[in-house]
C-alpha cells in the first residue's frame, strides 16, 4: 500500500504541475504578439484534462505494481542484505 500511495501522490502532483505548466505555456503563446495566427488556434479542451488524470493514474498503477510485486516476494532479511 505504501508504494501505491506514494505513486498516486507523485502522479497527481505531476499531473497538476504538468497541466498548469502546459496551460501557462499555451496562454503565453496565445497572448504573445510574436505567435501570429498559429497560436490563436491553440486551446486545451476540458475533456483532455478530464481524460489525462485517469490515464496518468493507470500508468501509475502499472508502474507501481511491478516493484511492489517483486518486493512482496523477497524475504525481508535478504532485502536488507541487498541494500546494506
Amino acid at each position: 500500500m505504501l508504494f501505491l500511495g506514494e505513486t498516486f501522490t507523485l502522479t497527481v502532483c505531476g499531473w497538476l504541475f504538468g497541466t498548469l505548466g502546459a496551460y501557462g505555456l499555451v496562454f503565453a503563446m496565445v497572448h504573445s504578439r510574436a505567435a501570429g495566427a498559429f497560436a490563436v488556434r491553440l486551446k486545451i479542451p476540458v475533456t483532455t484534462l478530464v481524460v489525462s488524470l485517469p490515464v496518468a493514474g493507470f500508468a501509475a498503477v502499472v508502474s507501481a505494481a511491478i516493484p511492489s510485486y517483486r518486493v512482496s516476494r523477497i524475504n525481508i532479511v535478504q532485502g536488507l542484505r541487498h541494500i546494506g
